[in-house]
């Protein structure tokens, strides 16, 4: 250890030439030793200080792992990509979503027994209005529909739910996986049952403003006179519902449905509001108009105590008995929870949802370690200017995680509908209903073609599809901007307007959709059930030999109701003269129309009239109301005057939409806490001053030793001669250690060639990543690309959205039955005949109501080929979106998921609002006037008055009363308690047999061709053609060259790896040659000292 201090304080790498014949002094040799020290600390200070730099200089650097673990995947740094072996996974692969329903779903009280046990049967019509044994069991019979129908809707939902694809070119953490997923299933919780709400109180609104009646009844009911020559008259009477203060409700122009429950001390009294003693009053029932509004307005707190529900059943002439529920504190709702409040969340209690990370998991990469050349630059904390001008200088590398990734899209999107004038208007204003209302006197009440009759009830259904029109938005904008806006990155602000413009778009159509497909299908059902309104002008007669009465449907200029819906005629005014066979026209108010329901009047009418104040004066001359005319017209400046009520409401009587998408406030919201870019480039002065400098000093020492071995080798040559030049002997004296120089210097030289052999290896053969850019590639040429690249191929499309339209066609086949004779207006009449079938057969006989259920098949056609054509269209113009050029492949995949997720959820809105309006009306229990499924009780009384009561009728001993799907086998097909009911039971079977359906020939039946192809047999009902929207398939033809020609790619970049890297390994040799020179001959020194003064240690030894 003293020799190798004692060498250190002596090292002088600054001695005299041996050339030189210059004597070096003490004074010299002092000072060279002083400017070696200064030579070795300045040397350590700049190889520690550029050490410093290089270790905090950014370099880029690519490790891929083969097959990686989640729990290698979880230690990647969040900049990581992965690619998945799939960009489409189902979200059944890795969630599961299950519910608990509320307990009454599950109790006695929505079974068959319960209500089989409070039906009153034939007696159901003698009891007062507001006794429960009148309509309980159609209020149960609504409960349990909605029991049903919430667990079948939830059930399709969940699998339309798990059919549905997630699109994720790349693995997501996480973080991102859960909460991308969760708002998924969060959405779908919300959406679902609101567009069920929504539906239901739609359906409720058109069946109360439409005036349909129950059989029950509970909202009107027929008065029955006999007047001179036994002659038979009928006033149709509105009933009124009393409050306890004395005010009352009229169902004419109110809904009327939460009004006390009781059971009273009156049976088959001459009309239903004869009061008689209350023997008591239910706890939480509601009585009103029509059995599903007033259920819904009720609690299940008498169904809760034990008492209640025996004192109930008390009053019914059963022996059956049932348990109340139980009430627990863990429940989502309170025991007077309304009804409605349960059934608006689809009865659910909770939600067990369980999301497996793992399952999603599914990546492809491989292993290797590459250095780039590529520079790496952070930006901390950027401004969204920073970020915009970023995104300018490098479009295609830059990458900003979000701090906050998940956000409402209330944080950025403001949406404003403005609606039509009408719905701010004097027209919809109570104030104007109580004005027409208020004309109505004795002498006009029953003749229901006078406006002043029927004005009323258009009125009220254009401000109930305003105020309709105006809640849908209002639910549908709530759940919307309760959505989370999911964004682990930040988009460009292209990207950002485009994506939420779209989804603003989608949320426009679709809920116009859910609107207007309720309305159609209701409108359709309302016909092909022929549904009897309460100002109908349909025509009641009674045989005055067997009592039996019969409806008979309107006819408005020549058309029959019973075959079009759409008959009407001009509404009038008239004056009325007992004297006078026909009333006097006094006023024909312009495009206002009289039809065969309100509604389908309404939508064929105009407001033309209403948009001229004189037009209004010159009704309001003949009205004389209780109300004084105080009303300003529309403004014809406005819309134009001439535009049809139908086609207001198809647009959710919206004029105009306004919108505002804030890329600022989305920006803030994400908050990205650093931005990185990569970029090629030069490396930067330090680097290359760096390099150069060790360059020098390596060639330097590297020749000069080269220089000097050559030298000495031509000097021995010349000296003694080639022919004493040995070659071998030359080698050997390399390796000969004699000296201590000698010995540092073989140990300097085998140190240095050996790190510099293993440096070479590992620099000269490690792979590199080599990055090409292609400037507007052709589609051959990306073709090329992508065959001999694949997934390290990338092109930025110009064009980041591009409408479905320009690259895809969907076309559809839909079933036969469709395009056959079968649905043909043709095929209805004869079916009709010319004699009424309700004059010629019997309820149970299948011609009775033929007429009828093929009018509703013709209907189910139209709409679905409209619903379709519609559905196609907004697909096509609908943006896919994406920033970069997808492979053929990827394309078809994506395009693939995207028409199966539509031909899934394209019939599931038709199939929810269908299901609702079927049980509605069954649970309402409303009136045919075909008369299938209730009748009028023959009444052999000739001497006196009263009210008209009703009888369910029974099909195979099945009665109305207890189910609407009553049905019986009649010619091969079915008849039932409503025509819908009957065709939507019946199979094709008879339809493709020409001896059952037409033995004359007459009309073809459908084809055995036409059922071989159909993927639907023979013997598949109609309902379930009717829930596929009757399609058989759709066809889709996708252009790639069309897509590839709206991308346009501005430039295309692709990667290879360079395993051949000898340049780079020389320079390398070169730059560390000059270093590793100095410290290796330091350190041989040093290890030679230590050794020698080991080797030369003295052990003392004792001596005796």
């Amino acid at each position: 250890m003293f020799s190798l201090k004692n060498y250190l304080r002596n090292l002088n790498v600054f001695p005299p030439s041996s050339n030189s014949e210059e004597l070096e002094d003490d004074t010299q040799h002092q000072s060279n030793i002083v400017a070696t020290r200064i030579f070795i600390l300045t040397l350590i200070l700049s190889l520690v200080g550029i050490s410093i730099a290089l270790l905090l200089m950014y370099q880029t650097t690519m490790i891929t792992i083969n097959h990686p673990t989640r729990e290698q995947f979880e230690l990647l740094p969040k900049n990581a990509k992965c690619s998945c072996s799939r960009i489409s996974f189902s979200y059944g692969k890795f969630t599961s979503l299950q519910t608990n329903f509320h307990q009454v779903c599950s109790s006695d009280f929505v079974t068959d027994r319960w209500l089989k046990a409070i039906n009153s049967g034939v007696d159901s019509t003698y009891f007062n209005l507001m006794d429960f044994r009148t309509y309980g069991s159609a209020q149960f019979h609504a409960l349990a529909a909605f029991c049903r129908l919430s667990k079948i809707s939830v059930d399709q939902s969940i699998t339309y739910f798990y059919q549905s694809t997630l699109l994720s070119p790349q693995v997501l953490s996480e973080n991102v996986f859960q909460s991308q997923i969760r708002e998924s299933i969060n959405q779908f919780q919300i959406t679902a049952p609101n567009t069920f709400k929504s539906q239901l109180r739609l359906i409720n609104e058109m069946t109360i403003h439409n005036l349909l009646m129950s059989e029950l009844p509970t909202n009107f009911y027929y008065y029955q006179y006999y007047g001179y020559s036994d002659d038979i008259g009928y006033w149709l009477t509105s009933l009124l519902y009393e409050h306890s203060d004395g005010s009352q409700c009229d169902c004419r122009t109110d809904f009327c449905g939460n009004f006390a429950s009781f059971i009273v001390d009156v049976f088959g009294a001459a009309s239903p509001v004869v009061s008689g003693n209350i023997r008591w009053s239910i706890l939480g029932m509601s009585s009103g108009c029509l059995p599903v509004t007033s259920m819904l307005v009720s609690t299940l707190e008498c169904f809760y105590i034990q008492t209640c529900v025996n004192k109930l059943i008390s009053y019914f002439l059963t022996i059956e008995s049932f348990t109340a529920m139980i009430f627990t504190n863990q429940s989502l709702y309170n025991q007077n929870s309304t009804i409605e409040s349960i059934v608006d969340n689809f009865m659910i209690e909770d939600w067990m949802i369980n999301i497996s990370y793992d399952n999603s998991l599914t990546v492809l990469i491989n292993y290797t370690f590459l250095k780039s050349s590529i520079q790496s630059r952070t930006i901390s904390h950027p401004t969204q200017s920073q970020f915009i001008q970023l995104q300018q200088d490098y479009p295609r590398t830059l990458s900003c995680l979000c701090a906050e990734f998940s956000m409402n899209y209330s944080t950025f999107i403001t949406i404003q509908p403005h609606y039509h004038q009408l719905c701010s208007s004097d027209l919809i204003s109570d104030k104007w209903i109580e004005y027409i209302v208020g004309s109505i006197s004795d002498d006009i009440a029953y003749y229901p073609n006078d406006y002043r009759v029927t004005g009323y009830s258009q009125f009220q259904l254009l401000t109930m599809f305003c105020q309709q029109a105006q809640q849908a938005i209002d639910d549908a904008l709530r759940v919307l901007l309760q959505t989370t806006f999911i964004s682990s990155q930040v988009l460009t602000q292209q990207s950002f307007q485009v994506q939420i413009n779209s989804v603003i778009e989608t949320w426009k159509l679709t809920t116009v959709n859910t609107f207007i497909r309720t309305i159609e299908l209701f409108r359709a059902t309302m016909q092909g059930n022929q549904l009897t309104s309460g100002i109908a002008n349909d025509k009641l007669t009674t045989n005055s030999i067997s009592g039996k009465s019969t409806w008979y449907a309107s006819m408005y200029s020549n058309c029959l109701c019973a075959l079009s819906a759409s008959c009407h005629q001009i509404i009038d005014i008239y004056e009325y003269d007992s004297s006078l066979i026909t009333p006097t026209l006094l006023y024909s108010i312009p495009t206002f129309f009289i039809g065969c329901n309100p509604t389908e009047a309404l939508f064929l009418s105009s407001l033309e009239c209403f948009y001229n104040l004189s037009c209004m004066l010159e009704i309001d001359h003949y009205i004389n109301s209780s109300e004084s005319f105080n009303f300003s017209a529309l403004n014809p400046d406005l819309n134009p005057s001439n535009e049809t009520m139908e086609n207001i409401v198809n647009r959710l009587m919206v004029d105009t939409w306004s919108s505002n998408v804030s890329f600022p406030l989305y920006y803030n919201q994400c908050a990205p806490l650093s931005c990185t870019v990569q970029y090629e480039d030069r490396d930067n002065l330090f680097l290359i001053i760096t390099s150069i400098v060790g360059i020098f000093g390596g060639l330097s020492l590297g020749l000069k030793l080269l220089i000097t071995i050559i030298l000495q080798s031509i000097d021995k040559i010349l000296i003694n001669g080639v022919a004493h030049f040995n070659l071998l002997q030359s080698i050997k004296s390399i390796f000969s250690c004699t000296t201590e120089h000698q010995l540092i210097h073989r140990l300097h030289f085998i140190l240095v060639v050996v790190t510099l052999a293993i440096i070479y290896i590992f620099s000269a053969f490690s792979s590199r990543s080599i990055t090409i850019e292609i400037e507007k590639p052709s589609l051959s040429t990306f073709t090329d690309l992508e065959t001999r690249f694949g997934d390290s191929l990338q092109c930025s499309c110009s064009q980041i959205s591009i409408k479905y339209e320009l690259f895809l066609n969907v076309t559809s086949r839909f079933h036969s039955i469709c395009s056959s004779d079968f649905v043909s207006n043709r095929w209805i009449k004869y079916l009709y005949g010319g004699i009424p079938p309700i004059d010629l057969y019997s309820p149970n006989d299948f011609m009775y109501s033929a007429e009828a259920q093929f009018q509703i098949l013709a209907s189910f056609c139209q709409l679905s080929q409209k619903i379709v054509a519609d559905s196609l269209i907004q697909l096509g113009v609908s943006d896919f979106i994406d920033t970069q050029l997808l492979s053929s492949s990827s394309l078809n995949d994506r395009i693939q998921a995207t028409i199966n997720e539509f031909q899934l959820t394209m019939p599931q809105l038709f199939v929810r609002s269908l299901s609702l309006i079927r049980e509605t009306i069954g649970a309402n229990m409303l009136m045919s006037i075909l008369s299938t499924n209730w009748i009028f009780a023959i009444s052999r009384n000739t001497t006196g008055s009263g009210m008209m009561h009703n009888i369910p009728l029974k099909f195979e001993e099945c009665s109305c009363a207890l189910s609407s799907k009553c049905v019986s086998s009649s010619r091969g097909m079915l008849s039932g308690c409503y025509p819908l009911e009957s065709i939507l039971q019946s199979t094709l079977t008879c339809l493709s047999d020409q001896t059952c359906i037409d033995p004359t020939k007459t009309f073809k039946a459908l084809s055995s061709s036409s059922s071989i192809s159909s993927r639907f047999p023979l013997n598949t009902t109609i309902e379930s053609i009717v829930n596929e929207l009757m399609v058989e398939e759709l066809l889709s033809n996708m252009s790639y060259e069309a897509y590839y020609k709206q991308c346009a790619p501005l430039s295309c970049t692709y990667s290879y790896i360079d395993n051949r890297n000898v340049i780079d390994g020389i320079t390398i040799l070169i730059s560390l040659y000059g270093g590793l020179v100095i410290i290796y001959r330091i350190l041989a020194i040093l290890i030679v000292k230590q050794y020698l003064c080991m080797t030369k240690r003295v052990i003392p030894t004792e001596t005796d």
